[in-house]
């Protein structure tokens, strides 16, 4: 068996193993997809009141962007982190 027959059959068993996506995960996309079309074209053609003509007043401690800035740094490497335990524990190099 060369390399390509190899390759052909480790992609087929793959094809048969991998569950098809159920029909109620697409319908709930479409509408999720729908809706938010939707949305877009309505905030697009509506004519909204203008705004305030000055800027945004500034809290008076000013800490919003380092607090939001580490609540992202954090919340980033926590997600990281659990994300690579999850894919380091299906791997395939893990198991011989």
């Amino acid at each position: 068996m060369d390399r390509e027959q190899q390759i052909a059959a480790i992609v087929s068993e793959a094809r048969k193993q991998r569950r098809a996506t159920s029909r109620g995960l697409w319908i709930a996309a479409g509408c999720v997809g729908a809706i938010c079309a939707i949305a877009f074209a309505v905030a697009m053609l509506s004519r909204g009141e203008p705004g305030p003509a000055g800027p945004a007043p500034v809290g008076a401690t000013g800490t919003g962007f380092a607090s939001g800035l580490g609540l992202g740094l954090a919340l980033g490497l926590v997600l990281g982190f659990a994300i690579a335990r999850q894919l380091s524990a299906h791997s395939s190099r893990s198991k011989p």
